[in-house]
């Protein structure tokens, strides 16, 4: 098999597997994108305390 034959076929099988990793997961990607904006903005301006509260007060 050919160098880059091989290679195509690894990249393909790598996005695969983030493909139906990213199906797996409980909230969309722009979700997530978010949720992530959120607590970057909420523990920057109040800290982290350890729990989830910030997480809850998105959901």
């Amino acid at each position: 098999m050919e160098k880059s034959r091989k290679k195509e076929l690894k990249k393909l099988a790598a996005q695969r597997q983030r493909d139906l990793f990213e199906k797996s997961l409980p909230m969309s990607r722009a979700e997530f994108e978010g949720l992530f904006d959120f607590l970057d903005e909420g523990l920057a301006h109040r800290g982290c305390d350890g729990t989830h509260r910030l997480t809850l007060e998105f959901l």
